[in-house]
């Protein structure tokens, strides 16, 4: 009998196939009390306030990061299920990659610009999806 979380990524892997993209592993994972903690120092971010980035429109000075992870999050769902009718592919795929990029790189100036995270904490951000290694 299989769980419902193993469901719910063979939907998530059948739509990510479905819009083109690479890989269902650029989404962050599903945590449940099962998936492994994630490092000391993620509780403490959510007190780290934004001074700049590049999507003014997603960050400003008094987000704490959670919120705008949530943030980009939220803008990923809008930005996949926006409509693509009369769009070539690579057209309705634009938003995506540019909100992608825009929340990887974030975490990389998290890291390296401002260093705020650790680097345990960076890598586990890396290996959840929130952010692209490359």
């Amino acid at each position: 009998m299989k769980c419902g979380i193993h469901e719910a990524r063979r939907v998530l892997f059948a739509v990510t196939l479905t819009l083109g993209l690479s890989s269902p592993s650029i989404m962050p994972k599903i945590r449940t009390s099962r998936t492994k903690q994630p490092p000391e120092g993620f509780e403490d971010i959510e007190s780290v306030s934004l001074c700049c980035t590049r999507l003014t429109s997603l960050t400003t000075d008094t987000k704490p990061q959670a919120q705008i992870l949530d943030d980009y999050a939220k803008k990923m769902r809008d930005a996949e299920n926006e409509s693509h009718e009369g769009k070539r592919r690579t057209e309705a795929l634009w938003p995506i990659m540019r909100i992608s990029h825009a929340r990887s790189r974030y975490v990389y100036d998290l890291y390296y610009k401002r260093e705020a995270i650790s680097r345990e904490l960076y890598d586990w951000l890396l290996k959840e999806g929130y952010a692209d290694a490359k």
